[in-house]
């Protein structure tokens, strides 16, 4: 949900659990600029990174992904603030839109979901100022430095828990979300990100992750 007062905020996470002591939310700086393109609805990238070791850092991230669209064009008027179709970008929640389209072509600039590698395409044609390069690798160093962050929890887990570094890998979903400047910005890591398919879209870039992963944009550090 969005929220602009302290008010608003549900009474179930003004209160700590008392078991752990932890809150039940989180909450994130709203991005009150985002990029909007021709269809002026927010939108959202999906990169999939595959781990196979934190000690060293060997990360795979796969060169496509998806976009995925709010299904009713943005407005920053604080009236719109319930409208969840205008405000997230989920594809679970704007499947039940009445606006949401589906789009079943890889190629294609159409519908609600479209290809990473699509839209790349799109801005470079569209925006020819953009130096789209150097904005994938952006997000690529925003990954790296996510895992890096939390790389020492998850370490002390995995050396208490696996018995062999090797034997075990992660693929990540990391949403990522561009300003009206193009700075992208990490919304959230989803571990064990859907691999579910229900267009012809999903199913090649779901399809191709893995394996296409492993051969491309292999980092370690």
């Amino acid at each position: 949900m969005v929220i602009n007062k302290w008010s608003q905020i549900p009474r179930s996470a003004k209160h700590l659990d008392r078991s752990n002591a932890k809150a039940v939310v989180i909450a994130q700086d709203y991005i009150s600029n985002p990029c909007l393109l021709f269809n002026k609805t927010k939108f959202d990238l999906r990169v999939y990174a595959l781990i196979t070791s934190f000690y060293p850092l060997r990360v795979y991230i796969f060169n496509n992904g998806l976009v995925r669209f709010a299904s009713e064009p943005f407005t920053s008027d604080a009236k719109s603030l319930d409208n969840m179709f205008v405000h997230i970008t989920n594809y679970c929640i704007n499947k039940k839109s009445q606006s949401y389209q589906v789009n079943n072509d890889v190629n294609l600039k159409r519908g609600h979901k479209w290809a990473l590698q699509t839209l790349f395409k799109y801005l470079n044609e569209a925006y020819p100022n953009l130096n789209v390069d150097n904005l994938w690798q952006q997000i690529i160093d925003i990954v790296i430095k996510t895992l890096l962050n939390c790389r020492p929890a998850i370490n002390g887990v995995i050396k208490k828990y696996q018995r062999f570094v090797y034997n075990s890998f992660e693929l990540l979903g990391f949403d990522i979300m561009l300003d009206s400047n193009f700075k992208p910005w990490l919304l959230e890591v989803n571990v064990s990100p859907s691999l579910r398919s229900e267009s012809t879209l999903d199913t090649h870039i779901k399809v191709s992750c893995i394996p296409s992963t492993i051969n491309n944009n292999f980092i370690t550090i």
